[in-house]
């Protein structure tokens, strides 16, 4: 009887103490969702230039763990000279993301890849709270409103409800309006082979002028110990931009 009741009492103990201390909480935090995903093309019309926006859903936060806290929703960008290579850091990238070491997509595409934030204004571009669609467009074609570069909360028209700013390149000071150079030399900078956010690796037969821009989106957590958790990353397309012209 004694025995038993030492059996029981141990068992007790131990479900205690697990129950105290318990597992490593292993907590995955949804993605952004793309709903407009353009392919780089040599643009050449109209109709191709009105297609050259991103569109996302954010999460609800409701998704995330009560142990995390949710920071936001980020853009991760990188401008290529070539087109081939950037197709090769997708492919590589959409690997990850759909492999067992999924969560490792955001990692590779930071730290392998050297993606730089997207700016708003002066800031990395977050959003935060429930789901939001989110429009972006990096560069000007001509002097239309609904074709300017902006970043914005639309409605099912693509009309700004809320207009959060001008996408900038990392550090906030430079625009992705490469052909317009001419008009603001220090912030329509072409892109320069020692910037962070530039790739110069591979060559082909690429127009010298084109230069390709790749985005992707990620849901971040924050847990107690101010540590970073990162969704799977969204591909959210590629743009190309010439710097010989205005319209782009």
């Amino acid at each position: 009887m004694v025995k038993e009741t030492f059996k029981i009492f141990f068992a007790f103990i131990c479900l205690c103490l697990f129950s105290a201390c318990g597992l490593d909480e292993y907590i995955v935090i949804d993605a952004p969702f793309s709903i407009h995903a353009p392919e780089v093309t040599s643009y050449s019309t109209y109709s191709e230039y009105a297609e050259s926006y991103f569109k996302l859903k954010t999460i609800d936060t409701g998704t995330v763990s009560s142990n995390l806290k949710f920071v936001g929703t980020k853009i991760y960008y990188k401008i290529y000279k070539y087109q081939s290579t950037m197709a090769s850091h997708n492919s590589s990238i959409s690997s990850t993301v759909s492999s067992t070491n999924a969560a490792n997509s955001a990692t590779q595409l930071i730290e392998t890849y050297g993606y730089k934030e997207l700016y708003c204004g002066a800031s990395p571009f977050n959003t935060k709270g429930d789901e939001e669609l989110i429009y972006i467009r990096l560069s000007n074609y001509q002097s239309e409103l609904s074709y300017s570069a902006r970043i914005m909360n639309p409605d099912s028209d693509n009309v700004a409800v809320t207009t959060y700013g001008i996408p900038k390149r990392y550090g906030g000071n430079l625009t992705f309006d490469f052909g317009r150079s001419s008009q603001d030399e220090e912030h329509n900078k072409i892109p320069q082979q020692d910037d962070e956010d530039v790739n110069f690796s591979g060559s082909s037969t690429d127009d010298d002028n084109q230069w390709y821009v790749s985005l992707y989106a990620v849901s971040v957590g924050r847990d107690v110990s101010f540590a970073n958790t990162y969704s799977t990353v969204t591909y959210l397309g590629s743009v190309c931009i010439k710097d010989n012209t205005e319209d782009n």
